[in-house]
C-alpha cells in the first residue's frame, strides 16, 4: 500500500511544501522532521550571515564618514597652500575630486545600510502577520473544541504554533534592533553638529 504525505512548514518567512511518498508501514515523520531541522539550520546560518553583513555595512558607513572628513580637511589645507602658491591647481582639483569621491562612497554605504534595514523591517511585518494568523487559528480551534468539533491535541498544536510565531517575532525584532543600534548613534552625532 502506498501513501503520499504532504506537509507544510513555515521556515524563515518562506512556505515550504514537502511531498513524501511512503510504502507499506514506513514512517515518514522522522524523515520529515529531520529535513525540516536541516532547513531551519540553513536558514539560521543565512540569517547570521545577513546580520554579519549588516554589521559590516555599519562599519562601512563609519569608515566612509571618516574618509569624507579626512578628504575635506585635506582639501581645506590644499586651498590654503594654493592661495600661497605652494600647491598647483591640478593638485587642488585632485583633492576636490577626492572629496566628491568620498561623498559618493558615503552615499552608497548609507544606501546599502538602508536596504538591509528595509529587509529586516519587512521580516518584522511578516512575523507580526504570522503571529496574528496563528492567534486567529488558535482562537478558532478553541471555539471548535468548545463545541466538540476539535480535539485537545489540535488546540495544543495551535498553541505551539502561536508560541513559535511569537519567538520568531522576538528574534526578528532583535535582529532589527541590533542593526539599528549603531545607526542611531551616528544619527545622534549628526544632530549635535
Amino acid at each position: 500500500m502506498s501513501k503520499t504525505f504532504v506537509a507544510l512548514s513555515l521556515v524563515g518567512g518562506s512556505l515550504l511544501l514537502f511531498s513524501l511518498h511512503a510504502t507499506g508501514g514506513q514512517d515518514v515523520a522522522p524523515d520529515l522532521a529531520k529535513r525540516i531541522t536541516e532547513l531551519e539550520k540553513r536558514v539560521a546560518k543565512l540569517e547570521r550571515l545577513l546580520l554579519v553583513d549588516a554589521l559590516a555595512s555599519t562599519s562601512t558607513v563609519s569608515e566612509a564618514e571618516a574618509k569624507l572628513v579626512a578628504a575635506e580637511e585635506r582639501l581645506q589645507y590644499s586651498q590654503r597652500l594654493h592661495g600661497k602658491g605652494y600647491v598647483s591647481k591640478t593638485d587642488l582639483d585632485a583633492d576636490r575630486a577626492g572629496v566628491l569621491k568620498a561623498r559618493r562612497q558615503l552615499e552608497l554605504a548609507k544606501a546599502a545600510q538602508d536596504d538591509i534595514t528595509k529587509v529586516l523591517e519587512i521580516e518584522v511585518l511578516e512575523a507580526e502577520h504570522n503571529l496574528a494568523v496563528a492567534t486567529q487559528r488558535l482562537e478558532y480551534t478553541e471555539r471548535l473544541a468548545a463545541k466538540n468539533y476539535a480535539t485537545e491535541a489540535a488546540v495544543k498544536a495551535e498553541k505551539l504554533t502561536v508560541e513559535k510565531a511569537f519567538k520568531e517575532l522576538v528574534r526578528v525584532e532583535a535582529k532589527l534592533q541590533v542593526h539599528q543600534e549603531p545607526t542611531k548613534g551616528s544619527r545622534d552625532d549628526e544632530k549635535k553638529d
